[in-house]
């Protein structure tokens, strides 16, 4: 699946968290991992598809369910977020998470039509996402900080992104 050291241990740890839950349905990778074009400097996008009934008590154990793939360094949402369902992990190294929380069927994106990988689904409850399935809606979380969201560090989204993007330009030479 994943062939980079570092993405490939925390979609592991991820996939061994997600088949001791039962809160969760599946695991989809997004994104450049998830269609196998990432290389050792890319994100991750690991949407976390809850079992029916089990989204918000997903989402409010979000900084615990993080702590299980590695050493977090930062947790947070981005309020302008398109998708609200969204919590941004930095891990320790550093590597960049999108932890995307759903229910039942996923949102359409760009991204997705041209591939994703499912790390884990419950006994075939969750088929590869169609796409009939990714244009469905996913469920709001509420706007801004409220007791949803309070056990959020107050970092800023943008200034994470900048620092990230900072650096793998100086990795890759590209300065």
């Amino acid at each position: 699946m994943v062939a980079l050291p570092r993405h490939a241990a925390l979609i592991e740890a991820a996939k061994t968290w997600a088949q001791r839950d039962d809160r969760v349905r599946a695991l989809v990778l997004r994104g450049s991992l998830g269609r196998g074009e990432g290389d050792e400097l890319s994100d991750v996008d690991l949407v976390i598809v809850a079992e029916p009934g089990r989204w918000d008590e997903l989402w409010r154990s979000r900084r615990a369910v993080a702590e299980r793939f590695g050493r977090v360094l930062g947790l947070f949402r981005e309020l302008a977020s398109a998708d609200p369902t969204l919590a941004i992990a930095i891990y320790d190294g550093p590597l960049k998470v999108d932890l995307f929380f759903h229910e039942g069927a996923l949102r359409e994106s760009r991204r997705d039509a041209e591939g994703v990988t499912v790390p884990f689904r419950r006994d075939g409850a969750v088929p590869p996402p169609s796409r009939r399935e990714l244009s469905r809606a996913p469920l709001q979380a509420p706007s801004g900080f409220d007791e949803h969201h309070a056990d959020l560090d107050e970092f800023d989204a943008h200034a994470w992104d900048f620092a990230l993007w900072l650096w793998t330009k100086l990795q890759r030479a590209e300065t």
